[in-house]
C-alpha cells in the first residue's frame, strides 16, 4: 500500500512507518523557513515547492493517482487535500481538534479561556467545516479523542 502524508507537523508519519513494514509512506510538508524547498532530505520528506495554495492542490493532483490511501496532518494539510479533491483521513495531533477552525469564537484549552483565536469569518468557517466533514474518517490520539467526539455529538 502506498500512502501519502500531508503535512507532518510533528512526524507522526516515522512513527507510522514503524508499523507498517509492508507499505510506503510518502510525507510531503510545508516549506519551512531554512529548509531547501525543493530538495528531498535523507528522511524522505518532500517539501511543497511553493506557499500558494493553488501549487499546492497542483502538486497534489499531479500525483493523487499514484497513492492508494492519504493522511493530514494538520488543518492546513486537510484544506490542501480538500481543495485538490482527494480522499483523506485527517489525523488530529496536539491541539488541532481541541481548537477546530469551523466553530465560532472558539477559545483554546491552553488560554485558560482567557483568549480566542483568530475570529474567522461565516465563509471561512464553513469552508473548514466542509473539509471536516468530507474526510473520509477522523483519527486521533487518546487525549484528543473526548474533543473529536464531542464535534460528532454537537452535528
Amino acid at each position: 500500500m502506498k500512502i501519502l502524508a500531508i503535512g507532518d507537523i510533528a512526524d507522526d508519519s516515522y512513527t507510522l512507518k514503524k508499523f507498517t513494514k509492508r507499505s510506503e509512506i510518502h510525507l510531503i510538508d510545508f516549506p519551512k523557513q531554512g529548509v531547501a524547498k525543493t530538495t528531498n532530505i535523507p528522511t524522505g520528506r518532500e517539501y511543497f515547492d511553493s506557499i500558494l495554495i493553488s501549487k499546492q492542490v497542483k502538486k497534489i493532483k499531479e500525483i493523487k493517482d499514484d497513492y492508494d490511501l492519504s493522511i493530514v496532518l494538520s488543518w492546513a494539510a486537510a484544506r490542501v487535500a480538500y481543495l485538490a479533491g482527494i480522499n483523506y483521513m485527517i489525523y488530529f495531533v496536539g491541539g488541532d481538534i481541541g481548537n477546530p477552525p469551523f466553530v465560532k469564537n472558539n477559545i483554546p484549552i491552553y488560554s485558560g479561556g482567557k483568549e480566542s483565536l483568530p475570529h474567522l469569518n461565516w465563509i471561512e468557517r464553513n469552508f473548514y467545516k466542509k473539509v471536516f466533514d468530507t474526510a473520509i474518517c477522523h483519527v486521533a490520539s487518546k487525549n484528543e479523542f473526548l474533543f473529536l467526539k464531542n464535534i460528532h455529538l454537537m452535528e
